[in-house]
Parts: structure tokens; sequence; C-alpha cells
């Protein structure tokens, strides 16, 4: 939903997205599809913990400091949600390195 409510303002907006993902993205998938069972369950949580982290970083950092005030009122607004699945996915993590 949010990548949907950003490619729209984007493009109203006249501001190209990237259409790859950038290359320290790549790797991870490229990293996650060589691993499976437990290995993947473990280093698919630490990827979904240590993103979510990052992501947060970045809004909030939008939101406090970034020149367009639509932008920056939309990137306050996902920061809740990203931190409830941050919160999510510390508890997967917690679950799988049990294992």
């Amino acid at each position: 939903k949010a990548n949907a409510e950003l490619k729209a303002t984007a493009k109203e907006k006249n501001i190209t997205l990237p259409e790859t993902m950038s290359d320290k993205c790549q790797k991870s998938v490229s990293d996650l599809t060589e691993k499976s069972g437990t290995d993947f369950d473990k280093a698919y949580a630490d990827l979904m913990v240590s993103d979510h982290k990052d992501d947060i970083d970045e809004f909030k950092k939008e939101a406090d400091k970034g020149n367009d005030a639509e932008l920056s009122a939309w990137a306050k607004n996902k920061v809740p949600v990203l931190e409830h699945h941050l919160m999510m996915a510390e508890q997967a993590k917690k679950v799988v390195d049990r294992k």
C-alpha cells in the first residue's frame, strides 16, 4: 500500500523512482536464495529486523528534515506502521533464533 501511495505521489511531483533494486538489496535477495530451512529463516528474520530499523531511520529523517512538506508528512505517517512491523520482525527473530 505504501509503495502504491509513494508511486502516485512521485508521479504527481514528476519524481522518477528507481526501477530496479539497489546492489545492496539485490545481494540480500541473492544471499537468501542460496539458503534453505532454518538457515533461511534466521537470515530472513535478521534481514527484516535490520531493514526495518534502517527504514525507520530514513523515514524519520525525511519526516524531520525533508524538503517537501507533503512527502515529509507521508513519511511521518508511516513511521508507526514501520515500528509495528519491526516489533513483529523482532518477535519472529526470537522464535527462529531458538531453533
